[in-house]
């Protein structure tokens, strides 16, 4: 009889990137909606379509929407990252690790363009940004490392990298 125990399955550190999953969804869709609601407020819709709207303004403008764009991918990305986390999908490992420094980079991107005064709209502060930053770090290393990674998310793999994985092993 093997008491040995198999590090697999959504138990253990695994269970903190999936209550980040599912937390990010509703709170960047949350995001999405303040953003349009203020912008409308701020009178940002109504200077896309206007004459009156100045060079700086048009800048300002393009950069607030991008941001509005930018945010809904993300959000897009944790929808397809919580499929393939919770079917235990072999692509899990890298689309998290893509979704992190997705994150990361728009989040000091839109943190520089708010610090310059061309985006209305502020994602992170520096603060934040530093924590982010660290987490994704540790994140992105345990899901390159972790033995219990690599035996959870193997499902729907092609039957050539089994092969493959065979060969080199």
């Amino acid at each position: 009889m093997n008491n040995k125990k198999t590090l697999e399955g959504i138990k253990g550190w695994l269970i903190i990137p999936a209550i980040e999953i599912i937390i990010s969804i509703p709170s960047l869709c949350f995001y999405i909606l303040t953003m349009i609601i203020s912008a409308n407020k701020l009178g940002i819709l109504s200077d896309l379509f206007s004459s009156r709207t100045s060079f700086y303004s048009i800048y300002t403008l393009i950069f607030s929407i991008s941001q509005i764009f930018c945010i809904g991918i993300l959000t897009f990305f944790y929808f397809y990252l919580a499929y393939l986390f919770f079917s235990k999908d072999y692509r899990t490992p890298k689309w998290y690790i893509v979704v992190q420094l997705f994150d990361i980079i728009i989040s000091i991107i839109f943190y520089i363009l708010f610090v310059f005064g061309l985006s209305l709209f502020s994602y992170s502060n520096e603060s934040e940004i530093i924590i982010s930053l660290v987490c994704s770090v540790i994140w992105i290393v345990y899901f390159l490392t972790s033995v219990r990674v690599k035996n959870t998310f193997i499902n729907n793999k092609p039957d050539y990298m089994n092969i493959v994985e065979k060969i080199i092993e």
